[in-house]
């Protein structure tokens, strides 16, 4: 669909006057896109993810669009499916790329390093007091990740898939819990 595709259909006055409703963000304009390229991006990510990655990506790449004004003004006309097409495929293989960067860590080899990492605590009693203790300063919507990924050491797509939600969703939880932890080590520290 070119833009000019899109002035008629939608019945915007004019290209230009489209495509800077369109760089400026507007919600009316943001809509239609969604709602008129949400397949054509679907059918790109579909060439090289599936699942729960082709759905995350897709939410993505329109977040992308709506919030980031550098991304939209990325587009200066011309087919709008191409370009997100190809803004798509490019996302698709960077989110690929990212992934297999990751390493897995398997449950007894996390359990193994932070033994390394930490003096074992010897009291099982103060160990589960601080665990409560911190459990109390995570925000409650992030406790669920909490205990998938910290307690329960599931790697991230199993918790992503258990939790009913995004990998970056996941992601960033885990970030703003790991952030929190060391405060929290570090207050405990300070205080021993």
């Amino acid at each position: 669909m070119t833009v000019r595709a899109a002035v008629s259909d939608s019945g915007y006055e004019d290209d230009r006057k489209w495509l800077e409703r369109f760089h400026a963000g507007d919600g009316e304009v943001m809509e239609d896109c969604y709602l008129e390229h949400y397949t054509t991006v679907q059918r790109a990510l579909s060439r090289m993810l599936s699942g729960v990655d082709l759905e995350n990506q897709i939410h993505e790449l329109f977040y992308r669009l709506i919030t980031d004004e550098k991304m939209r003004r990325g587009f200066r006309g011309g087919s709008l499916a191409g370009w997100l097409t190809v803004a798509a495929r490019n996302q698709a293989i960077d989110f690929l790329r990212r992934k297999r960067r990751e390493i897995p860590v398997e449950p007894r080899e996390a359990t193994r390093m932070a033994d390394e990492a930490v003096d074992p605590v010897e009291d099982e009693e103060l160990a589960s007091r601080l665990l409560d203790d911190f459990r109390r300063q995570v925000p409650r919507k992030w406790l669920s990740v909490f205990e998938t990924r910290f307690v329960r050491q599931l790697n991230q797509s199993e918790a992503a898939r258990e939790l009913g939600v995004g990998r970056t969703t996941l992601a960033y939880r885990e970030k703003r819990i790991l952030a929190r932890l060391r405060k929290y080590l570090a207050k405990q520290e300070e205080s021993e």
